[in-house]
């Protein structure tokens, strides 16, 4: 009976740890972003983008899409109005990339969680007019994937929840096992018929 004992202590201490585990995982920070200089695999990104500068009136969508490829990154930018004709980055002139609703642009990103200065032109004034704005993408989020601090806490949840019904289970089996061995009466001491 000792020997059972012993190792459903060390069981319930393996389960308590693994539960402890899990929940130091949860817990711990996420990994830092791709915005803190680690390169994004190549693929489509879903990112926030933040406009600054111009009159406040002109806004872009947010998140748009970040596509990645041999290092290079391009952000498909709808701006909330169909008047913008040109946008200047880097010093290349850009062109919209639609001919019907609101003015999108392909922009080349040269890094994520910096501003970008940018120049769009826009027609609604009485003559075409460059502004100056910022554009700061940051956030990437892996399109049709979970991104990685989500798969980690996932896991970590997936793990803590099998370790507590484990844990759960032992306990119930232990005072089964106890309750069961109190109320045995061995066969033929009951005083009633065998």
């Amino acid at each position: 009976m000792g020997t059972r004992r012993v190792g459903r202590r060390r069981a319930l201490a393996l389960v308590l740890s693994l539960a402890a585990a899990a929940a130091l995982a949860l817990a711990a920070p996420a990994a830092p972003a791709a915005a803190e200089g680690a390169a994004l695999a190549d693929g489509n990104y879903s990112v926030s983008v933040e406009l600054g500068g111009g009159s406040g009136r002109a806004s872009v969508q947010s998140p748009c899409e970040l596509s990645v490829s041999s290092g290079s990154m391009v952000a498909t930018v709808t701006w909330s109005s169909p008047s913008y004709d040109l946008m200047v980055v880097d010093g290349q002139r850009l062109s919209p990339v639609n001919e019907d609703g609101n003015s999108t642009f392909e922009v080349p990103v040269s890094a994520l969680g910096e501003a970008l200065p940018v120049q769009a032109e826009t027609t609604a004034m009485s003559r075409p007019h460059l502004i100056d704005y910022t554009l700061t993408f940051s956030d990437p989020q892996r399109q049709g994937a979970p991104a990685g601090p989500a798969v980690a806490g996932t896991v970590a949840a997936g793990l803590g929840a099998a370790a507590v019904a484990v844990g759960a289970a032992l306990l119930v089996h232990r005072r089964r096992a106890r309750s069961g061995a109190a109320e045995a009466i061995p066969a033929g001491r009951d005083g009633g018929a065998q």
